[in-house]
């Protein structure tokens, strides 16, 4: 059985090793950081589940009436602890008060982003805000269909092909179920992201507790960094921390995210989550400076959903031109010189790159 042909055809959502009855698929890093499936072939039966499961072989969408809202938590406390305006939030509480499970990326021990099991409200901050690194789903698939089967109410976030690898993984609906997927730049190197946390941690001798990519103390949409350890918080512009220039000069993204097939409007989630492109020329009276989500409800259960927590926020129905920011018509491009970086990755000192990126 071969599972890809080349890296592009690869999202590195874990379905196939999750979905693989004779445990043959296993995950293992590669050269630029990524995670790719591996076949023991002696253990291989050829059953091709996991052609079934791959969201690259599937990316169908339906094309759904989706609705569009430019939205924000009224909870102000739920508004400064997220990257936007705190829709995942008022979704996994509505999950969390039917005692459910909340799947999401957070942080582990050791920095590394990984998908994670939250049932507690006070363990939320764990899984807000965003994070810029691809996240490893380990085989929270199959707790999420323990859960489901179960009877319990879960809700699922993450990129659009994890979302709906997820979808083929499970291969029917629950009613139980919420997917919430995002509005994606592109899933960054988790090698690059590891080597750029040993990086501080030398230089600052200490080690790093907790990372905010989207930092809003200064009321300006999350344009700054920060990042914290025992003794120490740093802060920075955007534009001026390193990871945060390699990735948004699109060197450290994932091969197949250059030609994504989810950058659309129309997908087979219940919701669609991202920050609102342009609410300061749609709605400057609503831009604050402390984020605005766009929400895009997609199915009947979303809808059904959505009518209950939009009580909880400040909205505004908006049309499908309106919603449209380049994430939703086009992936990112690949730079001509991406390739030499990821030589320069793999053969340099961590050091040399940072040189180049560091203002």
């Amino acid at each position: 059985m071969i599972i890809y042909t080349k890296k592009e055809d690869c999202c590195g959502c874990g379905a196939c090793v999750v979905s693989c009855s004779q445990n043959a698929i296993f995950m293992k890093q590669d050269e630029e950081g990524f995670l790719y499936p591996k076949i023991n072939q002696s253990l291989c039966k050829n059953c091709n589940k996991c052609q079934t499961v791959c969201p690259i072989k599937h990316s169908d969408m339906q094309q759904s009436r989706s609705q569009f809202y430019g939205a924000r938590a009224l909870d102000q406390n739920i508004r400064e602890r997220s990257s936007s305006g705190g829709i995942f939030s008022l979704l996994a509480n509505y999950v969390l008060k039917r005692n459910g499970s909340v799947f999401a990326a957070g942080f582990d021990e050791n920095m590394n982003v990984v998908h994670k099991e939250i049932w507690k409200v006070q363990d939320l901050d764990s899984v807000r805000r965003s994070k810029y690194v691809q996240s490893v789903t380990g085989n929270i698939f199959q707790d999420i269909l323990h859960k489901l089967s179960a009877g319990s109410w879960v809700l699922f976030t993450g990129t659009p092909c994890q979302t709906e690898a997820l979808r083929l993984y499970l291969n029917k609906p629950y009613a139980r179920l919420i997917l919430a997927d995002l509005i994606c730049y592109g899933a960054s190197s988790p090698g690059i992201w590891k080597s750029y946390i040993h990086y501080l941690e030398k230089q600052h001798d200490q080690k790093i507790l907790d990372y905010y990519f989207r930092d809003k103390r200064n009321h300006d949409n999350g344009h700054m960094v920060s990042w914290k350890t025992k003794k120490e918080e740093k802060i920075c512009s955007l534009y001026s921390d390193p990871y945060s220039r390699m990735y948004f000069q699109n060197l450290t993204i994932r091969p197949s995210c250059y030609q994504c097939q989810y950058c659309k409007p129309h997908r087979n989630s219940d919701f669609t989550l991202g920050d609102f492109w342009g609410i300061e020329k749609i709605r400057p009276n609503i831009d604050d400076g402390m984020g605005t989500s766009l929400v895009i409800v997609h199915t009947t259960k979303g809808k059904q959903i959505w009518e209950e927590i939009r009580k909880q926020c400040l909205i505004f129905e908006c049309q499908e031109k309106d919603a449209l920011q380049p994430r939703l018509q086009t992936p990112t491009k690949r730079p001509w010189k991406r390739e030499l970086f990821m030589q320069a990755y793999k053969w340099l000192p961590f050091s040399f790159i940072m040189k180049k990126f560091k203002y």
